[in-house]
């Protein structure tokens, strides 16, 4: 038996990780779920799963038409992979390198020193 669930048009009435151009789009077809599968070319209990629980479909293929983004799985072992940048490392400045080497006590100590400074310099 098909469970009837009345579909509101507010946002927050839907689980967090429904894209909103998905719901915008939803909305536009007067909230009807197989319209919608029709529009996207996507099954219905794919989409209505979606919109009610909030559960994303595994496959990349659909989530990228439900605008999802692509989830990174191996296909062979089915881990999930890491998609490392380009982008180099920004290195940190001498002095912040310094600091990451004192021993904790040394530190505490330091910031005590600097506040009790502040607090008499103040004027």
């Amino acid at each position: 038996m098909r469970r009837k669930i009345k579909h509101t048009k507010r946002y927050k009435d839907y689980p967090k990780n429904v894209p909103k151009r998905l719901l915008k789009l939803f909305f536009e077809l007067n909230r009807s779920v197989s319209r919608l599968a029709m529009n996207r070319g996507v099954n219905s209990g794919t989409l209505s799963t979606l919109l009610n629980d909030g559960h994303e479909p595994k496959d990349n293929i659909i989530r990228l038409k439900l605008f999802l983004s692509e989830n990174h799985i191996c296909r062979s072992c089915g881990r999930r992979t890491v998609i490392k940048s380009d982008k180099p490392k920004q290195s940190k400045p001498d002095f912040i390198i310094q600091w990451d080497h004192l021993p904790k006590e040394e530190r505490h100590k330091v910031i005590q020193e600097y506040l009790t400074w502040r607090l008499n310099n103040r004027k």
